[in-house]
């Protein structure tokens, strides 16, 4: 549907985001409004002739991928990619992270054996609120959302998304 554009340009303290052509610009029956909404928009026509609806991110979304058996961080986008396999104690100062992806897995588990689908998940986010979480030498407070995952194997993980922290979520503990 949509593809990121890798494009270097002046301006690319912000991602890209191309959007298909086809999707209307506004959405107001979504929840979330139109992608159109979260930015500003630029359109260029390809060489082909096709019109490319570029759409700046003000907000640089973060994932971390947590392996709960092993209790670490399996996975990570930029700019947190320093953070792959560090134990989850060093990255969140508390146990309460560990306890709700715990929650989420044993849950997901518990939906896969009473369900008459193969391999199905519940469809559910769980979404946290100035999560203490620390990087480099200072704690933040980060907001988001996370979902279960289930691996090839049939293994499960937490995978968490959150916008880049700014100065300003920094907390103390």
């Amino acid at each position: 549907m949509g593809s990121l554009d890798l494009e270097s340009r002046s301006d690319s303290s912000m991602p890209q985001l191309l959007l298909d052509p086809r999707l209307p610009a506004s959405s107001p029956s979504s929840p979330l409004g139109s992608p159109l909404d979260t930015g500003l928009v630029h359109s260029r026509v390809l060489p082909n002739g096709i019109i490319e609806h570029c759409v700046q991110i003000h907000d640089k979304l973060t994932f971390l991928d947590i392996n709960v058996d092993q209790k670490v961080i399996s996975a990570a986008s930029a700019p947190c990619v320093d953070l792959v396999g560090k134990k989850l104690e060093d990255v969140f100062p508390n146990d309460f992270t560990l306890q709700i992806v715990r929650n989420m897995c044993d849950e997901a588990k518990g939906f896969m054996d009473t369900s008459l689908v193969p391999r199905a998940l519940p469809d559910k986010v769980a979404a946290f609120n100035e999560m203490p979480m620390f990087l480099g030498t200072r704690v933040v407070g980060v907001s988001g959302i996370m979902r279960v995952l289930l691996t090839e194997a049939g293994h499960f993980r937490v995978v968490l998304s959150f916008p880049w922290p700014k100065a300003a979520n920094s907390v103390s503990l």
